[in-house]
């Protein structure tokens, strides 16, 4: 997780927010959306063409993104009218979860995974929330490993939540 007070973005994550400033961010409820969905659908499409992600129905997104026992938003960022990204957000009680951020491919000089991350710490500091979570830590996970890159960061091992500050190595793997 993420201690939002104390987040201070690197030089790249300025850069990205800096490059994503005439997008307009705007949270809605979880539900199915067409939009949403042929973005997803482009996305994975892309991303994970080798994998189940890329082949699965209005249903299975709808099950993989928005729970029923979570309350989840999608932060839609939009260049104009044009959906150009989503930041799936699950609220818990002290902070945001950053749940998956899916946008359009075409647009990868952008970052917008990153400022879909950078928008979720500013929506939590903005609601005096204390913590964005990134969910879990695979250190040896070559597409997990952005995580790394907000710091400070805290992971919770063998029960208690150890903070990593810029520069400190992070462990290969947490329990």
């Amino acid at each position: 997780r993420i201690p939002v007070a104390t987040f201070a973005p690197r030089r790249s994550q300025r850069r990205a927010w800096q490059a994503n400033r005439d997008l307009r961010l705007q949270a809605t409820p979880a539900r199915f959306d067409e939009e949403h969905f042929a973005l997803y659908q482009a996305y994975t499409g892309q991303r994970h063409e080798d994998g189940e992600m890329a082949r699965v129905s209005a249903d299975e997104y709808l099950d993989f993104l928005a729970t029923p026992w979570c309350s989840t938003e999608f932060l839609e960022m939009r260049l104009d009218d044009r959906l150009v990204g989503v930041a799936v957000t699950d609220r818990v009680p002290n902070g945001l979860s950053a749940l998956y951020t899916f946008f359009d491919p075409l647009m990868r000089d952008r970052s917008l995974g990153v400022f879909g991350i950078l928008s979720q710490i500013e929506r939590a500091r903005a609601e005096g929330l204390p913590y964005l979570y990134l969910g879990y830590w695979i250190g040896n996970c070559r597409k997990m490993r952005y995580k790394g890159e907000y710091r400070p960061l805290q992971l919770l091992r063998e029960g208690r939540w150890r903070e990593y500050a810029a520069g400190d190595t992070l462990p290969d793997e947490a329990p």
